[in-house]
């Protein structure tokens, strides 16, 4: 599937309610990329890929029998191709790369708020270019054409992906080498996106996650070095504002001339419906600029300006596949250093550590130097100034290496500090995350020295502190009860430890009241502006996802409480106030859910982790996913289970506050990895749900209560009666 999303392919097999994915898709133009790469690839490179799809074609042509995805929609796999596993690399860099939506947002909050609520309400920029005024006071730059349709958001941000990662020196472990942990926070899905392999070969021996579709290791180790990775964040993507010839919509500006636009034509096969007649295949009209696709078109071409989306992956050359198949053949950080010099997109953290007791950190890939502007809000692609420039050098990116401190944290937080010499973005995550990882390996250090071991990894990696105890929990406590009810709830917070249990009763009253605070928040600003509906639709993900920072910022005082005061009533609210009527509403609906006793109120009993089939989840539990109807398979194929964990806890567990999804999760560690050099073989592993894709296989989720019970699996296949093993055509079985 997700080589037919990527292609824009899925209408074949779903019909015509994918049509909107595929549209946007096809304009992205991800599988011409794809064929871009292939042709620029190495011999080296394109023998071992032509080698691995040569083993998946054998295993579809030779399978007994297809997966049941294939049985329930009625039709056959192509055979593999290597511009399909390319094409995935895409799709993921593109799911990585997420900026633009960041841009359109606050575009849309700068132009009804003003830049000082924007930056309460998303990541904090400095200022606005003053030569892109025009833009917010010109009425024909309706930004609400780059949200999307009804079928699909293509711009709204995902906040939640990003991943923790952390390694501590030899000097300082039980073993004497080098702790490495990692645990990647991508989508929910079924079956799981990581795959667990161990790859040999005359001088390959490495064991780790893969992604079905390529054939390296990307988050693991080898026989020399270990590796973890974590999302940048770094902005990669900017929107340009297109002026449009009033006599030819197809040529735009650019320095006072006018431009033709590249353009292309491709038809998007459309399924047949039971009993209808068959729908005559769709025509996409593909633009593109300078700075690429012109992606305002998805929407239905506009007459007199357009937006096109400049982003790094329209410059991958096959580098970022070269680099991750010669980091599994890297024995030193040198070599580590020098397969990642190809690195493009998406940008990566990555974590280093070596047998020898080296650790170290580099951020490699290709990060744009901007000479004009800082690629927080749309840029007036008709001035030649404002494109991109280049790429930083790569002995320039963020590196690190054998730190005085003895360890090396990333969590998605700002790497640099205010000195570094380029601009990486605005949009790092909050440093609640880093900074408690870094607290407890700075008091493990202090208080072990040199016997820290995988267990101390281990308990750090499923912590469950909520970094809101301090600021915002000793408000909530603070408070004076009004009713009783009120005394109840409040009386629990103050014996609460902070952390965010499954078990936890305190847990579902912060959860809850903190929840109906922050929409109390925001939902009446956003509703008091009149958005087209689509934009509305798609800031609504601005209420229903809890922004830590802003309600930290109230409870400090730092802020005024005009923010509080509900523009729908002739009283003006203070933030108390509304802080009183969230308390009564999540008692209202913790009372309705769960009975009178608050006591008996349990977090896991509201917080639920969602697994989504693609296709055939419900499309309420699917998020992330291409807009779908309904499927009677929905319960074969859909997960869920009990959760603890909360929005920004080293355990990450983040949830949603809309009507339908309230409380679910659909985010988070799929998969887990603790690795000690000096040990390997005793190093660990949890991959959140299982290594079959066959629902009625016991293996299709036989991992998911224990990884969400925090028990991992030994990272060997050492004394595995269950392991797969392949071998090359003419090898005999070792």
């Amino acid at each position: 599937m997700h080589r037919r999303v990527a292609a824009g392919r899925l209408a074949e097999i779903l019909g015509e309610e994918a049509l909107p994915s595929d549209i946007f898709m096809r304009t992205l133009g991800l599988y011409k990329n794809a064929k871009n790469v292939w042709r620029k690839l190495p011999e080296r490179e394109k023998k071992i890929l032509l080698s691995y799809v040569g083993g998946v074609n054998e295993g579809i042509e030779k399978l007994n029998a297809l997966p049941a995805e294939f049985g329930a929609l009625q039709y056959k796999p192509e055979l593999w191709k290597p511009e399909d596993s390319l094409v995935w690399m895409q799709l993921m860099s593109w799911r990585l790369s997420g900026n633009y939506g960041f841009e359109v947002h606050r575009t849309l909050l700068i132009q009804a708020f003003g830049l000082e609520k924007a930056n309460l309400l998303l990541p904090k920029v400095d200022s606005v270019s003053s030569e892109i005024s025009e833009v917010f006071e010109n009425s024909k730059f309706h930004f609400d054409q780059l949200i999307g349709s009804s079928g699909v958001t293509y711009s709204a941000p995902d906040k939640y992906t990003g991943s923790n990662s952390w390694v501590v020196a030899g000097e300082h472990s039980k073993s004497g080498k080098p702790l490495l942990a990692n645990d990647p926070h991508l989508a929910n899905t079924m079956p799981a996106i990581w795959y667990m392999a161990e790859l040999k070969g005359d001088n390959l021996s490495t064991i780790g996650a893969t992604f079905p579709g390529l054939p390296f290791i990307v988050i693991g180790r080898n026989d020399s070095i270990a590796w973890g990775v974590t999302s940048m964040l770094a902005d990669t993507q900017d929107i340009f504002l297109e002026k449009l010839n009033p006599l030819n919509r197809h040529q735009y500006e650019i320095d006072g001339e006018f431009l033709d636009m590249d353009i292309q034509r491709e038809k998007i096969f459309i399924r047949k419906d039971y009993l209808r007649r068959k729908p005559r295949p769709h025509e996409v009209v593909i633009r593109r600029t300078v700075h690429g696709p012109v992606i305002s078109d998805v929407t239905g071409e506009l007459t007199d300006f357009a937006y096109s989306l400049r982003w790094t992956g329209d410059d991958e050359d096959g580098g970022t596949f070269s680099a991750f198949l010669n980091l599994n053949y890297a024995s030193n950080w040198d070599e580590f250093r020098s397969a990642l010099k190809t690195f493009v997109t998406p940008i990566h953290n990555f974590l280093y550590a070596d047998k020898q007791g080296n650790i170290g950190y580099l951020a490699p890939g290709n990060f744009p130097i901007r000479k004009f502007g800082d690629g927080s809000i749309p840029t007036a692609g008709w001035l030649s100034k404002n494109s991109w420039h280049g790429w930083i050098p790569f002995s320039d990116v963020p590196a690190s290496y054998n730190p005085e401190r003895g360890y090396i944290v990333t969590a998605n937080n700002k790497v640099v500090d205010d000195t570094y010499p380029y601009h990486l973005t605005f949009d790092w995550a909050p440093d609640y995350r880093a900074d408690r990882i870094s607290e407890e390996l700075s008091r493990l250090i202090k208080e072990k020295s040199s016997e820290i071991d995988i267990a101390d990894m281990k308990q750090l990696q499923l912590d469950l502190k909520s970094p809101g105890k301090n600021t915002i929990l000793h408000h909530l406590k603070s408070l004076r009860p009004r009713t009783e009810n009120q005394t109840k709830v409040i009386d629990i917070l103050k014996t609460w430890d902070g952390k965010m249990s499954g078990s936890s009763s305190a847990a579902a009253i912060f959860a809850a009241w903190t929840g109906h605070y922050y929409r109390l928040l925001i939902k009446d600003d956003i509703d008091s502006v009149g958005f087209a509906p689509i934009a509305r639709r798609s800031l609504s993900r601005l209420e229903n996802n809890i922004h830590l920072e802003l309600l930290e910022e109230i409870f400090e005082d730092n802020i005024q409480s005009e923010i509080c005061d509900h523009k729908s009533t002739a009283s003006v609210e203070s933030c108390d106030d509304i802080l009183y009527i969230a308390l009564n509403h999540a008692i209202n609906e913790l009372t309705n859910r769960f009975g009178e006793s608050p006591d008996q109120w349990t977090w896991m009993d509201i917080h639920r982790n969602q697994f989504p089939h693609f296709p055939f989840s419900d499309s309420y539990l699917a998020p992330s996913n291409p807009y779908t109807e309904d499927s009677i398979l929905h319960g074969l194929f859909h997960r869920e289970v009990k959760a603890g964990g909360g929005i920004e806890t080293v355990n990450i567990a983040p949830y949603g506050l809309g009507d339908r999804n309230r409380y679910l999760q659909f985010y988070g560690p799929g998969y887990r990895q603790l690795i000690d050099l000096g040990k390997p073989n005793q190093s660990l592993f949890s991959n959140a749900t299982g290594q079959s894709g066959n629902p009625i296989s016991r293996h299709y989720d036989d991992l998911l209560i224990p990884h969400a019970e925090g028990r991992y699996l030994p990272m060997n296949t050492e004394n595995s009666s269950g392991a797969l093993s392949f071998q090359p055509a003419g090898k005999e079985a070792q």
